[in-house]
């Protein structure tokens, strides 16, 4: 069965959470995972994106796109291009102070291998949330949406996997242990998911750019502290109907006080800074 939508995911930050206390004041406090998502026939007009973004850039050497990479004064550019493609953007940002005494009713205190898996099905929930709007209105089929990770050194992918197919057999019976924003068994798939390198797939080097993005957002004791580049990206963001991202093209887990979005990201009803969404309810 073919895929009518392919989903690039790839991290911004280190989702350890053990070590973490002594990095509360500053930028390693932060987690962000994003993800590209176009129409699978159109894969290879990401390789024509990430083109335009460097050859846009002077003197940029890489042989890959890194986000982490660009000067500081071509990342708005780079957020604004991506903007102008057709496709959607998501984003999970984790404020890992806020884990310290967190503790999962199931997993108990969570491993950072743990906490990475949990984080990409919140986020690939808001994934099929956006898809499932599509389907009901016509623009795609019901397949199974292609997943391809960014490979990640040391993460045992065999275990996320599993832990996936757990969620697909708990969605076929009502089972659900804890109650998913959306997880529909009809999108996922195991043989639709694969694991490459970063500097291998375009898809993953624009999913970098936009979990970067808001990386950067997110940390304000960061010396390049910046919400331009993220909120270049807002007509991709992914949306709910009615026109806001909350909770869906951008979500916070947990709870954060200190992180504000703006009307370009949540949709225009926003009339003000405003907290993002918990997503604690969908646990």
């Amino acid at each position: 069965m073919l895929s009518d939508i392919t989903v690039f995911i790839d991290e911004g930050g280190d989702p350890g959470v053990k070590d973490g206390l002594k990095f509360s004041d500053t930028r390693y406090e932060w987690f962000t995972l994003g993800a590209y998502v176009i129409r699978t026939e159109n894969e290879p007009n990401a390789v024509a994106t990430v083109r335009k973004i460097m050859e846009g850039v002077k003197g940029y050497q890489k042989p890959d796109l890194h986000y982490a990479n660009l000067p500081l004064a071509s990342r708005v550019p780079a957020c604004r291009y991506i903007a102008t493609v057709p496709s959607r953007a998501f984003c999970l940002l984790s404020h890992k102070t806020n884990l310290r005494e967190y503790t999962n009713p199931i997993l108990g205190k969570m491993k950072s291998s743990q906490f990475y898996n949990w984080c990409c099905r919140l986020l690939l929930e808001r994934v099929m949330y956006w898809y499932r709007q599509q389907i009901d209105n016509g623009d795609v089929a019901e397949n199974p949406i292609k997943i391809v990770f960014s490979e990640r050194g040391g993460h045992d992918y065999e275990h996320m996997f599993s832990y996936f197919e757990r969620l697909i057999d708990q969605a076929k019976h009502g089972g659900f242990k804890k109650k998913p924003k959306c997880f529909e068994a009809s999108m996922m798939n195991r043989s639709h998911w694969s694991i490459e390198p970063h500097s291998k797939i375009a898809g993953l080097q624009l999913a970098d750019a936009i979990a970067s993005a808001f990386y950067q957002a997110a940390n304000r004791r960061s010396p390049n502290w910046a919400v331009e580049p993220a909120r270049a990206l807002a007509p991709i963001m992914g949306e709910r109907l009615g026109g806001s991202a909350c909770d869906v093209g951008v979500t916070v887990w947990r709870d954060c006080q200190d992180f504000r979005v703006w009307p370009g990201i949540m949709g225009n009803k926003e009339s003000h800074h405003v907290t993002t969404q918990r997503t604690c309810h969908t646990e």
